[in-house]
């Protein structure tokens, strides 16, 4: 079994719907919360949980606090599979975060790292991830992915892209492009990438690096560069209620279903398209989910 490291901060995520917000210094009105489970795992949460339904062996490299989020975040993935041999636990308070969605379809992040997280990876987390077949790095500090990056190992990168310049600096920006194997990003997450290597950006990764934009309802689009481009329609859905973590859930699917199909170099159109079509069924099934699951409280019980 291909066993998958997941790297990045972990998060407990408020969500919830506001009306239109009216910036500084003003009121604005919470309308309800989206999720069922309020808080929610967050953060490297649902590419672990996509990648371990994927069928792949998955351990989360991530920073927690010996506290109820922390214990609340642990406990959710290791129901769903998820090794925690790369946590470590340290602090005394978990990161979380608060997520505001405007009706206009605008997001807000407000995010709190709490004190459990550190710069540099333990020897531990080094060899969870140098005995890895895959690394899939999402946000997480700047310094851990530079060590992820500087291991002498075979292990395989996927990149899951997210617009936070903390944590991505232009200089790391560009040597994830020339270094990942996989790279997964919606249009607003790509302007970041542009911002740092240019409108041409896919000229600083490899002639075999895939690259994936995700674009909600409008599908997928895939390429290598230089390649022409690859398009997977979404599945029409009902109702969306909350479309929060979907984009993982794709991109941890994608990566357990092109390490389950052993994919090195460039796949062929045929078997690309069903990892593709696979991991947007993921995604498709996951918004279904929640959208069934959800129970919006009143404004005067959040």
């Amino acid at each position: 079994m291909t066993t998958i490291a997941v790297l990045g901060y972990a998060s407990l995520d408020h969500a919830m719907r506001i009306d239109p917000f009216r910036g500084a210094d003003a009121t604005t009105h919470i309308r309800e919360r989206v999720s069922a489970d309020w808080p929610s795992p967050g953060g490297i949460a649902n590419l672990a949980r996509a990648a371990a339904a994927g069928g792949s062996d998955v351990v989360a490299v991530s920073w927690l606090a010996d506290d109820e989020l922390g214990r609340a975040w642990s406990g959710a993935l290791a129901a769903d599979g998820v090794r925690d041999e790369g946590v470590r636990v340290s602090g005394t308070l978990s990161p979380h975060s608060y997520l505001l969605y405007e009706p206009q379809g605008a997001t807000y992040c407000l995010f709190h790292p709490g004190d459990s997280h550190h710069d540099e990876l333990t020897e531990r987390q080094r060899e969870v991830l140098r005995s890895a077949d895959w690394a899939l790095v999402a946000v997480g500090p700047a310094a851990a992915t530079r060590e992820l990056l500087e291991l002498e190992a075979g292990t395989r990168v996927a990149w899951s892209v997210k617009h936070d310049a903390d944590a991505l600096p232009a200089d790391l920006v560009r040597r994830l492009l020339g270094t990942a194997d996989v790279i997964t990003f919606n249009r607003a997450e790509e302007t970041l990438i542009a911002d740092a290597a240019g409108a041409g950006w896919d000229e600083h990764c490899r002639p075999t690096t895939l690259l994936v934009r995700t674009a909600g309802a409008d599908g997928v689009e895939a390429w290598y560069p230089g390649e022409s481009v690859l398009h997977v329609p979404a599945r029409r859905l009902e109702s969306v209620d909350d479309t929060t973590g979907a984009g993982d859930t794709f991109a941890g699917r994608l990566v357990a279903e092109l390490a389950g199909r052993e994919i090195r170099g460039r796949a062929d159109e045929s078997t690309l398209q069903d990892a593709l079509r696979a991991a947007a069924d993921a995604a498709a099934n996951f918004i279904a989910g929640r959208s069934r699951d959800a129970a919006p409280a009143g404004k005067e019980q959040i």
